[in-house]
């Protein structure tokens, strides 16, 4: 159901759709009417429209303290602390992305345990990949977002949130990193399935956002990025609902969308991979392409040959739990490169690094495996190549762990 055209305001803020539908027959999705956010304010500052070239990595779960994070540059195999590292953001992260110009680090929370300071934050990234805090530290926007993404020409922000079940698209200020409301989708669960939030991305054509809701499966927005638009919304659901769920997702240059699915059995926890389409997404054949055990992140390389699963429960590699998984990619069709591999413990977040020569794994370990620096052979095998230590894990119940080891890379 669709009611009304998108129009201006009579303050010229501009208010979104109303769409309600449903999706999969596992989600409802509507995205109210809503005005231009005007409860946050930012300070001007210097973010300009230049572009950072530093090769750095953001990871969180310090071992300085929970709400610390650390910065490395990425060299010939090496991680070097960058300037001022690690720094205090004054609240426990729970994801992290860069704009593509790689001059501003956005930071969401949900507040950690207290459940104070959550929003979004951002932090202007120097030449030397140090970090100054924007808008003097405080939230740009609020909200409980578990995972935030930006689009590939940074004009918009998406945040998944747990806690309201929205979904939240922000138009950047490249000048002034201001975040201004511009739709919100709220979602539910129907026929029994249960949302637990977990990831959303963009995908590099920037024709779609898709976000993963755990065994509610997922839901994939068509988007239009010159100007901000969301389509008609339209969902994937799991094969194993009641025992599975999905995790994370990649999305390749052709809209083909790499799904970690766990749960079920050991023929059936993997990778599924799927067609984007404007109204609907279809299975690719093959799928699943199997995983060791809970495959909760994942990652394409940078020309989308290869893909890796970080799989935070598989004991097959270390008894502490953590192993990768690797695949090469062509014609969105995978083939496995053979036996997973040592992880980080429990590892929780990939990313790749902006030479596409690594890729990095961030988990759990005080002493060193906290997080791992991978090098792409020529088969698309990784080799562990550097590391440095994390915070040890905390135990958690409740999904998501109490301090995430989210990771953001430089474009």
């Amino acid at each position: 159901m669709e009611i009304g055209p998108m129009k201006l305001g009579q303050n010229g803020q501009r208010r979104g759709k109303l769409r309600a539908i449903m999706a999969a027959a596992l989600l409802a999705v509507v995205m109210p009417a809503l005005n231009g956010c005007g409860s946050f304010f930012v300070y001007p500052g210097s973010t300009g429209g230049t572009t950072n070239t530093g090769d750095y990595v953001f990871v969180s779960n310090s071992t300085t303290g929970t709400t610390y994070i650390n910065g490395y540059a990425i060299s010939n195999g090496t991680l070097a602390a960058t300037s001022g590292s690690p720094i205090n953001v004054n609240v426990v992260p729970t994801a992290m992305a860069i704009t593509p110009n790689n001059n501003l680090l956005f930071i969401s929370s949900t507040g950690g345990t207290t459940g104070t300071g959550n929003g979004i934050y951002a932090y202007l990234i120097g030449a030397s990949g140090a970090l100054t805090a924007e808008n003097s530290g405080s939230a740009l926007a609020g909200g409980y977002p578990v995972s935030i993404d930006i689009s590939p020409d940074g004009q918009w922000l998406f945040a998944l949130d747990g806690v309201t079940n929205t979904i939240s698209e922000y138009s950047i200020n490249s000048s002034t990193a201001a975040l201004t409301l511009q739709n919100q989708l709220t979602f539910a669960a129907t026929g029994g399935a249960t949302i637990s939030a977990y990831q959303i991305r963009v995908a590099p054509t920037a024709n779609f956002v898709v976000a993963v809701v755990g065994d509610a499966g997922d839901i994939v927005i068509p988007f239009t990025t010159s100007s901000g638009a969301l389509g008609s919304t339209y969902g994937i659901s799991t094969t194993n609902v009641g025992s599975g769920a999905d995790y994370a997702v990649a999305i390749d240059g052709n809209n083909n969308a790499y799904i970690s699915r766990t749960g079920g059995t050991t023929s059936t926890t993997g990778v599924y991979v799927y067609a984007l389409g404007s109204t609907a997404a279809t299975l690719v054949t093959g799928s699943p392409y199997l995983t060791g055990a809970g495959p909760k992140s994942i990652v394409l390389s940078s020309g989308y040959s290869y893909l890796y699963t970080g799989n935070e429960t598989d004991t097959s590699v270390q008894t502490s739990g953590g192993s990768m998984s690797e695949f090469s990619q062509s014609s969105a069709k995978l083939t496995s490169l053979g036996i997973s591999i040592s992880s980080p413990v429990e590892v929780y977040s990939l990313g790749r690094d902006s030479s596409g020569k690594y890729i990095l794994a961030a988990g759990y370990n005080s002493t060193s495996n906290g997080m791992i620096l991978y090098t792409i052979g020529s088969n698309g095998a990784l080799t562990q190549t550097s590391s440095v230590a994390t915070a040890a894990p905390v135990p958690n119940t409740v999904g998501l762990p109490t301090y995430p080891a989210v990771m953001a890379l430089t474009h």
